[in-house]
């Protein structure tokens, strides 16, 4: 395998993992959650991460046309 598609594996799991955090955590103390910013920086976590796996997927998918 490449080593761009390696890199997209690494970026995977630790967003799946914060998601799963994040909605683990809702039924136990939601009001907690959104008052103490943590979904905020959750959310956020995920954005960017989600942002940097679909940038390098489509630089690997230009660079093999």
């Amino acid at each position: 395998m490449t080593d761009e598609l390696l890199d997209g594996r690494r970026l995977t799991t630790p967003k799946a993992a914060a998601a799963a955090g994040l909605i683990s955590s809702y039924p136990v103390a939601a009001q907690n959650l959104f008052d103490s910013g943590l979904y905020i920086y959750i959310r956020s976590l995920i954005w960017q991460l989600l942002n940097i796996y679909s940038i390098r997927m489509s630089a690997v998918f230009m660079i093999s046309l």
